[in-house]
């Protein structure tokens, strides 16, 4: 390990024992926090690489109260979700929309947490997209917002005005999930925006032309029931 540092978020102390020795003993730096505020009170002065986080906090501000202050004031810190049961549909959109990268329940192997830990760190880690001169670099992809131009590895891809700004619209924020609204909402169409499907339209039509010019293509990934987003490493 290179000493990254995790924060753990849970109202059991059970669980900040148990996860902070898990992490300690494959090299991480750990800090431990009973709620959320006093995480984010620590913020200010501890670097910190990754945030696990129970959604069902016992006192103080509930899980999704502190990640949507953490998104606001911290928007390039991962997220994680800890949580005890099984969500359904809405509340993992909620979750994802809000900003959290993954979830993880609660006493599920030791190896799928760390493996999901591993992945997470390692995407914060790529290199973030550039941006300069009205040009958004993201790996392979670059996004001239000047003359509306795409390339995917050196081949240009010609978009339309809506599928260029949805495209700019995820691959400004890699790995955040962008909702179908949000996406329309970038796109500027008002007719589109009558129906969340015109975004799902609007990925298939970005997808088929990216992959024209690279059958491998699969840097848009699918969060069903939440939305899209870029993914900042190779898959």
């Amino acid at each position: 390990m290179d000493g990254k540092t995790i924060a753990i978020v849970d109202d059991r102390k059970s669980i900040l024992a148990a996860y902070g020795e898990l992490f300690r003993n494959e090299g991480y730096n750990v800090h431990c926090f009973s709620g959320g505020v006093d995480l984010i009170n620590r913020l200010s002065t501890l670097e910190v690489d990754l945030v696990l986080l129970d959604i069902d906090l016992g006192r103080g501000l509930a899980g999704w109260q502190v990640q949507n202050l953490l998104a606001r004031e911290h928007p390039g810190l991962r997220v994680i979700f800890m949580t005890a049961v099984a969500l359904d549909d809405a509340d993992e959109a909620r979750g994802l929309e809000a900003g959290a990268a993954d979830y993880v329940r609660k006493g599920s192997d030791p190896r799928i947490l760390l493996a999901r830990v591993r992945r997470e760190l390692s995407i914060r880690g790529a290199a973030a997209p550039e941006s300069s001169n009205g040009r958004t670099v993201a790996g392979d992809l670059v996004l001239d917002s000047l003359c509306l131009s795409c390339s995917w590895k050196g081949h240009e891809v010609p978009l339309t005005v809506s599928e260029f700004r949805i495209l700019e619209e995820m691959a400004g924020s890699p790995g955040r999930v962008k909702s179908r609204d949000t996406l329309l909402a970038a796109a500027g169409n008002e007719e589109d925006a009558a129906t969340e499907r015109a975004a799902d339209s609007h990925i298939k039509r970005i997808r088929r032309k990216l992959r024209s010019v690279d059958a491998a293509f699969a840097g848009i990934r699918t969060h069903s029931g939440a939305g899209y987003s870029w993914r900042s490493a190779s898959p």
